[in-house]
């Protein structure tokens, strides 16, 4: 977590741009309420080396706690 509001929480991650010799295009993150349930995606960035890896979940409830997950999409050497 990098940063929250009493209605936010922005999630950041560090993890290299390359993959098993493929370039990461983009990574989508995923979240799911702490007592469980199914994830559901929030946000898509693009893995562009000037992209900063971090995004926000917004309009939450006071009290709700989340857990986050982080997957990539890959793009084969040509």
């Amino acid at each position: 977590v990098v940063a929250t509001t009493c209605s936010s929480i922005s999630v950041g991650w560090d993890i290299p741009l390359n993959c098993n010799g493929r370039r990461i295009t983009l990574f989508e993150l995923a979240q799911r309420r702490a007592t469980g349930g199914p994830f559901k995606t929030f946000a898509k960035v693009a893995a562009a080396a000037s992209s900063g890896r971090e995004a926000t979940l917004k309009d939450l409830e006071t009290g709700e706690g989340f857990r986050f997950k982080v997957r990539t999409q890959r793009k084969n050497h040509s």
